[in-house]
């Protein structure tokens, strides 16, 4: 006789009358559960408790994505028949797959003579997810070390203590680097450093015409003030700026477990720019390329003779920005 097995549909194997299923080999759990903080250690316990009770293996898989009220964080799982959690997402297929997958956005996003900044995933507190996460980075490595137009930014000593341990709270830094391109001079400010006016005007009086905006965002909340506060960079400086987002996750690891992004390219708002100052922009929480033709001679007019002259309009007699190197009396 054939074995047979059972599926389950969404919140179904939270109720203890799954025990009908009890002489069943496996019970696939189909779900969009949407996170809380919490949640994921919360359904390993309930999926643990039906598995004894049935005496089954467990398949739960659950949804990825988002939209504006719900997010869904994936950790997806195996459960034993005495409740152990035999295993999560990942097979030996996977790092390969997942390198040429990596190979061909970077392919795609250069085809036209682009240009890939590649930001690392940062430490994590939890010392197990390490070789993981070091592991994405080094395939990260790997594809901009083979591809022209490509640089990988390791942010994994940048994050961390000095002696390598995890931090909640960024290292202070001294200084501020512009990056050399064949398009001028460009800058880096990482998700929440956007959301304050002066290094942007520092940086776009040292010659910064396009600023990249990399985030990680929880929820759509957080997303906006990222959002707003870079359309505001871009009108005042009268520079571009290029956010882009994470919209996967890591499940079981603290801050890195569910995202909400809407990656975008930023302008100023005038005649040579696009309507509503976004030259390029991409769906919630879908993994896309966004592509521009960005012009730095339109910004270099439009500082001159635009409908109106943000950057050469400011109050030097009133005030400035100016960049103070740390311990440095005020």
């Amino acid at each position: 006789m054939a074995e047979t097995s059972s599926r389950t549909l969404t919140c179904s194997v939270l109720f203890a009358e799954v025990a009908g299923y009890a002489g069943l080999p496996l019970i696939l759990n189909i779900n969009g559960s949407p996170y809380h903080r919490g949640k994921t250690a919360e359904r390993a316990e309930i999926l643990a408790a039906r598995a004894r009770q049935t005496g089954a293996w467990i398949g739960y898989v659950n949804a990825v994505g988002g939209q504006d009220e719900l997010v869904f964080d994936g950790g997806s799982m195996m459960i034993a028949p005495d409740g152990t959690v035999e295993a999560t997402i990942g097979t030996a297929a996977w790092p390969p797959a997942y390198e040429a997958r990596a190979e061909r956005f970077a392919k795609i996003a250069t085809s036209k003579g682009g240009h890939v900044i590649w930001v690392g995933l940062p430490v994590s507190r939890d010392e197990k997810r390490w070789p993981f996460i070091q592991r994405l980075n080094d395939t990260y490595a790997d594809v901009a070390e083979d591809l022209p137009n490509v640089e990988f930014y390791d942010t994994w000593d940048e994050f961390a203590k000095p002696d390598g341990s995890y931090t909640a709270y960024y290292r202070d830094g001294d200084d501020v680097k512009l990056i050399d391109t064949d398009c001028g001079p460009v800058a880096v400010q990482i998700c929440y450093d956007v959301e304050f006016p002066e290094p942007s005007r520092y940086l776009t009086d040292q010659g910064v015409h396009i600023l990249f905006v990399p985030f990680l965002t929880d929820e759509r909340q957080s997303y906006c003030r990222v959002r707003y506060c870079a359309q505001a960079r871009a009108v005042e400086n009268q520079i571009y700026v290029a956010m882009s987002g994470s919209c996967g996750n890591l499940p079981n690891v603290q801050n890195m477990d569910i995202h909400y992004a809407q990656s975008c390219i930023l302008t100023p708002c005038d005649f040579p720019f696009s309507r509503d100052g976004i030259a390029a922009d991409t769906t919630p929480n879908v993994e896309m390329v966004a592509f521009a033709d960005l012009s730095i001679r339109a910004l270099r007019s439009a500082r001159h003779n635009g409908t109106v002259r943000n950057l050469r309009d400011r109050r030097h007699d009133l005030y400035s920005v100016a960049w103070r190197p740390k311990g440095a009396p005020p």
